[in-house]
């Protein structure tokens, strides 16, 4: 797409922002590797923790939702709620976004 029809676009608010969570990272939020480690500091058997160290985000959260878990998401819940419960610390990005009046959507990770 040309860079001038993609202005064009934003102008006229015909764009939607998709923003992935590494948007966030600058401000203190947590990376998909600390959440992966925060998952599997809960999971008592080191074995099993070496052999789920290189699984996505999504693979280690079902495993440890049905596997220890017993397929119950209270204990996956509770720990990301404490993981995203920060002060953030550089907001710079998000509020320069803010001021951009021209979208109304953004999707997100």
């Amino acid at each position: 797409m040309e860079f001038d029809r993609l202005i064009k676009l934003v102008r006229e608010e015909k764009v939607s922002l998709f923003i992935g969570s590494g948007f966030s990272l600058k401000a203190g939020a947590p990376s998909v590797a600390t959440l992966c480690k925060g998952i599997l500091s809960q999971i008592d058997n080191e074995q099993i923790c070496l052999e789920h160290k290189n699984d996505s985000l999504a693979k280690l959260s079902n495993y440890y939702v049905e596997e220890v878990c017993c397929g119950s998401r209270n204990n996956l819940i509770e720990l990301l709620q404490n993981m995203f419960s920060f002060t953030p610390t550089n907001t710079e990005d998000q509020q320069a976004l803010a001021q951009i009046p021209h979208f109304h959507d953004i999707f997100t990770t």
